[in-house]
């Protein structure tokens, strides 16, 4: 993988007087891309999206689910609130404005975002009514709930509540 291409948190911050915010706003621009990107491909349903954020993708989710209304849930996996950012780029800014379905599922140890102080302050602040949101804690740590099955088998039953089944197509 060539480093000079990936925008990840690897790589050299941009330059600026805000890097961080800078650094957001290329992530939240490349996501609505992919959107762009997917709503042109006939093969594509993009009419039914979800977001499926994990740890920093989790974190980040209340910026980019509050400024780009395409999503249709989210499921957010093993993130919390973060550290306090500037106000611009700080995720609990964005939270109240999400109002979408949202499912959150974290670890019972995670050492990262632990329950009381990141995990809870988070799920609360978002905006999303309270019957159209959940919080799975399964055990474990903070991102070892990815291949866990019952973890994956939760993701897959909300995504087909919230989005109906996956449908083939034949193509001719």
């Amino acid at each position: 993988l060539d480093q000079r291409r990936e925008r990840g948190t690897g790589g050299p911050r941009p330059a600026g007087r805000s890097p961080e915010r800078d650094l957001l706003l290329t992530w939240s621009k490349d996501l609505r891309r992919a959107i762009d990107y997917a709503e042109q491909r006939p093969d594509i349903d993009a009419t039914r999206l979800a977001y499926y954020g994990i740890s920093m993708g989790a974190v980040w989710a209340p910026t980019f689910l509050a400024v780009d209304p395409r999503y249709d849930t989210a499921v957010l996996m093993s993130g919390g609130a973060s550290i306090p950012r500037p106000a611009e780029v700080d995720p609990w800014n964005y939270a109240p404005r999400v109002t979408i379905p949202l499912l959150m599922l974290n670890g019972r140890d995670d050492f990262i975002y632990p329950a009381e102080t990141r995990q809870l302050p988070l799920f609360d602040a978002f905006g999303t009514a309270p019957a159209r949101k959940s919080r799975m804690v399964f055990e474990g740590g903070h991102v070892n709930l990815m291949i866990r099955i019952d973890v994956i088998r939760q993701i897959l039953s909300w995504l087909d509540d919230r989005l109906g089944p996956p449908r083939a197509e034949r193509r001719p």
